[in-house]
């Protein structure tokens, strides 16, 4: 008997489709020669609610700087921009007028699961694998902190520690209770007096 899909694996399963395929083949290579790729943040947020992401935001082990010189190969062209502050590894790529973030694993992060509970909200802490989207397999998300819940209820509930991580990360939350249209929850509105100073 075959499972019954849920919406958001529907929603989940033509991730890249948005995007031309040079991008798709380009980011599957590159994910095999560095052990793995994850589409993260508003990309698989703005999917969930069936809304189109503005851009890539792509998640690896190590080298994120290193991978977007490699996409610019692979695609035979395209802008390299580094977005690294001291201690950070975070590059973007801009080609044709698409842009393609990637960034390291945060922290001390080993996993992609322990490099989600360091980000600002649940509803973008949540990370769907690249080669889990390749050729008619099933998109599989990795969600620690229950964000696709937090999507059907339009709830923005802050990861724990993520104002004290970034105090710029309570602004962003009023940001994206316009944006979205979601509510914050009590505890992260306790937690933003709390850390507002």
């Amino acid at each position: 008997m075959q499972k019954e899909r849920t919406a958001h694996e529907w929603l989940l399963t033509g991730l890249l489709d948005p995007w031309p395929p040079e991008i798709g083949q380009a980011l599957r290579q590159l994910g095999a020669e560095v052990g793995g790729i994850y589409l993260t943040g508003g990309t698989v947020r703005d999917r969930l609610l069936g809304r189109a992401a503005g851009d890539l935001d792509l998640t690896v082990a190590r080298d994120a700087a290193g991978c977007g010189r490699a996409l610019i190969g692979l695609l035979g062209g395209g802008a390299y921009v580094d977005l690294g502050r001291t201690g950070e590894d975070v590059a973007r790529v801009v080609w044709r007028g698409l842009t393609v973030d990637f960034a390291g694993f945060r922290g001390q992060a080993r996993t992609i699961a322990e490099d989600l509970c360091r980000r600002d909200y649940t509803v973008n802490a949540m990370a769907v694998p690249l080669d889990s989207l390749a050729a008619g397999g099933e998109a599989v998300l990795i969600d620690p902190l229950h964000g696709g819940e937090d999507l059907r209820q339009g709830l923005l509930r802050a990861c724990p520690g993520a104002y004290d991580d970034d105090p710029l990360r309570m602004l962003r939350g009023f940001r994206f209770i316009a944006i979205l249209d979601f509510a914050l929850d009590a505890a992260s509105l306790a937690e933003i007096n709390r850390c507002a100073d």
